[in-house]
């Protein structure tokens, strides 16, 4: 496998470290969404309106941004290397490094996978916020 590097896919060291760092928050992500959208009480009686108002729409609102991003790291992963989907998330999101995971690939091509899977997170993530690098 030919192998590339973050400099040649225009990810300066800033921008690696920023989506290193966005996909780590994986697991913080999904423990916060297993609760769900919850009711949220406004604590007013009656006459103020219905309970749920505008709270539980942020709540609806930050769901929705929660489950854009696991999706975002799931669908890259399974875009790039479907074939090893389980061990790259252990180690983009849960940080296991490559010697504790089996794997029938080098070390060299686990790591050139693994910026590959990068790049389309990054790529599509500025896609969804209208940003360019």
């Amino acid at each position: 496998m030919a192998r590339i590097s973050w400099k040649s896919l225009g990810i300066s060291a800033w921008h690696k470290k920023e989506i290193m760092a966005f996909c780590r928050r994986y697991d913080d992500w999904r423990k916060e969404l297993q609760y769900g959208l919850r009711a949220v009480s406004t604590g007013s009686g009656g006459s103020r309106g219905n309970a749920i108002g505008r709270p539980t729409e942020q709540q609806a609102i930050r769901n929705a941004q929660l489950r854009n991003n696991i999706l975002l790291i799931e669908h890259a992963i399974r875009d790039v290397c479907p074939q090893m989907y389980n061990e790259m998330l252990d180690n983009i999101a849960r940080g296991i490094p490559f010697g504790y995971l089996e794997l029938p690939y080098t070390e060299r091509d686990f790591y050139t996978i693994r910026i590959k899977v990068y790049a389309l997170i990054a790529e599509r993530r500025e896609k969804m916020s209208g940003f360019d690098r």
